[in-house]
């Protein structure tokens, strides 16, 4: 019972952090761009919303370590079963979202908000910006496959 339940945490993680990347990324930005939604709104939005994101991530880290090793193998051992390039795609796409994620919370977001609460157009970083999102949505849902794939063939 203790595996399904780390399991469902490892999922409902995902989904939360997948939501506030679509919530604020697809919803709030394009407000933003648009002048139709203070920056002062959205950056006490994106505050709190980095809060839930980056304890999914925390938690998405924390559960998938303790799924790897419900596995019952050592990692080369793992990469050796049938599903081991699905399991090193996954392991590699994630720490690519966890990268992706930290350039756009803590580097993007902030140059956005600077040139709006200037009154200024964004620029290069607001084209980033907008990119970014819709990769890191493709990666999650991409990870979100794999992972299917990975409980499947193991």
């Amino acid at each position: 019972m203790l595996g399904l339940g780390v399991v469902w945490l490892h999922l409902l993680a995902a989904a939360v952090f997948l939501g506030g990347l679509l919530y604020e990324g697809h919803v709030l930005a394009p407000l933003l761009a648009r002048g139709e939604l203070a920056p002062a709104t959205f950056r006490e939005a994106h505050r709190r919303g980095r809060r839930a994101t980056w304890t999914a991530l925390a938690l998405l880290f924390v559960t998938g370590l303790w799924n790897l090793g419900q596995l019952g193998a050592s990692l080369p051992a793992l990469f050796q079963r049938i599903s081991g390039p699905l399991l090193a795609a996954k392991l590699f796409f994630a720490l690519l979202v966890l990268a992706l994620a930290a350039h756009r919370d803590f580097k993007l977001v902030p140059a956005v908000l600077a040139a709006r609460e200037a009154g200024e157009e964004p620029g290069v970083a607001g084209t980033l910006l907008r990119g970014l999102d819709r990769l890191l949505v493709l990666l999650v849902v991409v990870i979100l496959f794999l992972g299917v794939a990975v409980s499947r063939r193991i």
